[in-house]
């Protein structure tokens, strides 16, 4: 025979209530908090950004340049789609090339956003010029521009390699501890691992050597 449970005080219709109360302030707390975070995010890209992009003053290569680059490119693309292990020295003039050749996957042009001025062969780093677009609150127009000077590192990950910014510095400003953490997690490779004929290209590079006039990409393991 089952055995039937018997209340042990009077059911009150406020503990419903109480339920309820305690379910809003739960999600109105969450609500809260991303309301604070958005808000608190947006004061601080105001504090270190600018209202108008900069001027990063590219200079296109000349024709000759251009000719040596682009069969350089398609040397190194013919290597990769027959499996053969092949490796691409590019100065930083030949890498700002490739920032206003890129395909536009509906970000805009990298050539807009960064232009190489150096690397640190010790930290392994490509070191640029800046003028990075944060969009303003949904309710708001246009975007901030974070305007200075940057790191850029590579790693090798199971879908080929990665850029990822590093350091960031603003003439006159001080961002905030963990800024630069969270800005590092902005993929700058990933967008064209889906484009063609570049994917497949990006996808067979697994090392990036970084030396005193730019960097050697290659399809062999570091």
């Amino acid at each position: 025979m089952p055995i039937q449970k018997q209340p042990t005080g009077a059911f009150s219709s406020y503990y419903g209530c109480l339920i309820m109360i305690a379910a809003i302030l739960v999600f109105g707390g969450i609500l809260g908090w991303t309301a604070f975070t958005m808000f608190s995010q947006n004061r601080t890209f105001a504090e270190l950004a600018q209202d108008q992009p900069a001027d990063l003053g590219h200079t296109p290569l000349s024709a000759s340049d251009q000719s040596i680059l682009d069969e350089k490119l398609a040397t190194f693309a013919k290597a990769t789609t027959s499996g053969t292990e092949a490796s691409l020295p590019l100065n930083l003039a030949e890498l700002n090339a490739l920032l206003a050749m890129a395909p536009d996957t509906g970000n805009g042009s990298y050539s807009d956003l960064v232009r190489f001025t150096g690397t640190d062969v010790t930290a392994q780093t490509l070191v640029a010029n800046v003028s990075l677009p944060i969009r303003k609150l949904p309710w708001e127009d246009g975007f901030r521009y974070l305007v200075g000077t940057a790191s850029f590192t590579f790693s090798d990950t199971p879908d080929g390699i990665e850029a990822n910014l590093s350091q960031l510095t603003i003439p006159g400003k001080t961002p905030p501890d963990g800024f630069e953490e969270a800005m590092a997690f902005w993929s700058w490779v990933a967008p064209y691992r889906k484009t063609d004929p570049l994917g497949p290209v990006l996808h067979s590079i697994h090392s990036i050597q970084i030396t005193p006039t730019g960097l050697t990409v290659s399809t062999s393991a570091p």
